[in-house]
């Protein structure tokens, strides 16, 4: 019995690692910080958009990691598209879906729009 129930233990745990978000939507645009905010694919996606930025000559600092959107060319690559805020634009920033400046969810497309 207790053998079971650590293998069916097991199996949902792999099963739960499965389902973190690993790949992202081809075409689809995503601020850094809609990538980072599963805890489970953290390192994962840090690494990817470090890599995004280094390859367009970006800062690779916390705020370019949170501020920047990227474009998902492959389901397990992004490439850097815009950094969202500057002192120029201070209100500018990355934004849901949802936001009024990305089509108030008429989109999936995460876009930087000025904050409202």
């Amino acid at each position: 019995m207790v053998k079971i129930a650590s293998i069916t233990f097991a199996t949902v745990a792999l099963v739960g690692q499965a389902l973190a978000i690993t790949n992202c939507t081809v075409g689809q645009f995503y601020c850094g910080y809609t990538l980072l905010n599963d805890g489970a694919t953290y390192q994962l996606w840090e690494r990817r958009i470090t890599d995004a930025l280094a390859a367009r000559n970006q800062p690779v600092d916390s705020e370019h990691k949170t501020q920047t959107l990227f474009f998902c060319s492959a389901p397990d690559t992004v490439s850097f598209d815009e950094f969202c805020f500057s002192n120029t634009q201070p209100t500018y920033r990355c934004q849901p879906p949802s936001a009024n400046g990305c089509g108030g969810g008429s989109t999936k497309n995460d876009c930087c729009a000025p904050q409202i």
